[in-house]
C-alpha cells in the first residue's frame, strides 16, 4: 500500500525530519504519536505533498508519489482522503458545497455528487445539514465535515493530522466517537492518524510510532508500547495512563 525510504525534510538549516523509513499494509490503522514539533504533522503531510520533501521516496501503490508531475499527483490524491487540524472549509460555502466541489471538478454529476455527500453526512452524523452554511456550526461540527469530505472520493488512504487538536475538550468526544465509527467501516481502507490521544490511539491502531526530534523512536502494537515501552516517550505515555 505505502512504502516510505529515508524521508527527509530540512527548512534552511532546520533539519525537521532525518531520514524515516515506514510502511502501511492494506486496511492497516497506524497512529503516530510523541511530543509538540516533532515532525509528526510535517510526515504526514508529506505523503500527499502538501509538503515537499527534500529527499526520500515515497511510494504508494506502486506509484512514486515523490516523483509525479502535477497532474499524476492530482490523480494519485483521489485516492488520499485527508483531515485537517484546522478544517480548511470554504467559509462562504455550504457544508454540501463544500463537499460537492472536489468530485465535480473531477468530472463527477452534480447528482452523482449530492448523493454520495448525503452519504457520508450519515456516515458522520450529520443528516439533513447539507444546505446549512459551516460559518454558523461548531467547531466539532465543522470537523466532522471535514471528515465527510475526506470520504466524498471513498480513498484508499485516509491521513487524519490532529483532527481534534483545534477543538475545546468538550467537543473532542463526539469527533472521536465519529472517527471510532469511521475505523469500525474502514474495510480495507488504510489509515494514518497523527494523534495525541492515548486512549483512542490504543482504541483503534494497529502499530503505534512514537516520534522525536524528526525520527521515529519506536514502533509496535498498542498494548506492549504503552505497557513494556522502550523509548522515553513510551514511558511518558505509561505513566499517564496508569495515574489516569
Amino acid at each position: 500500500m505505502l512504502a516510505i525510504k529515508n524521508l527527509k525534510k530540512s527548512y534552511g538549516e532546520k533539519e525537521i525530519l532525518t531520514g524515516l523509513d515506514f510502511e502501511l499494509a492494506p486496511g492497516e490503522i497506524v497512529a503516530i504519536m510523541g511530543p509538540s514539533g516533532c515532525g509528526k504533522s510535517t510526515f504526514i503531510r508529506l505523503i500527499n505533498r502538501l509538503v515537499e520533501p527534500n529527499a526520500g521516496e515515497i511510494i504508494f501503490q506502486g506509484q512514486p508519489v515523490h516523483a509525479l508531475n502535477n497532474e499524476e499527483l492530482r490523480k494519485v490524491r483521489r485516492k488520499m482522503g485527508f483531515v485537517f487540524q484546522h478544517f480548511n472549509l470554504i467559509r462562504r460555502l455550504t457544508a454540501g458545497e463544500n463537499l460537492t466541489l472536489g468530485l465535480i471538478k473531477a468530472g463527477f454529476s452534480k447528482e452523482k455528487a449530492y448523493q454520495q455527500a448525503e452519504k457520508v453526512l450519515a456516515d458522520v452524523g450529520m443528516v439533513g445539514r447539507y444546505a446549512e452554511p459551516v460559518t454558523g456550526m461548531s467547531g466539532g461540527e465543522k470537523q466532522r465535515i471535514g471528515i465527510a469530505r475526506a470520504l466524498m472520493m471513498e480513498p484508499d488512504l485516509l491521513l487524519l493530522d490532529e483532527p481534534t487538536a483545534a477543538l475545546d475538550p468538550i467537543l473532542v468526544r463526539d469527533v472521536l466517537t465519529v472517527l471510532e465509527k469511521v475505523v469500525a467501516d474502514h474495510g480495507s481502507r488504510s489509515l494514518i492518524i497523527v494523534t495525541h490521544e492515548i486512549a483512542f490511539a490504543r482504541k483503534v491502531a494497529d502499530r503505534i510510532y512514537f516520534m522525536d526530534q524528526g525520527r521515529f523512536i519506536e514502533s509496535g502494537p498498542p498494548e506492549r508500547l504503552f505497557t513494556q515501552p522502550e523509548s522515553w516517550i513510551g514511558q511518558k505515555y505509561r505513566d499517564i495512563i496508569e495515574y489516569s
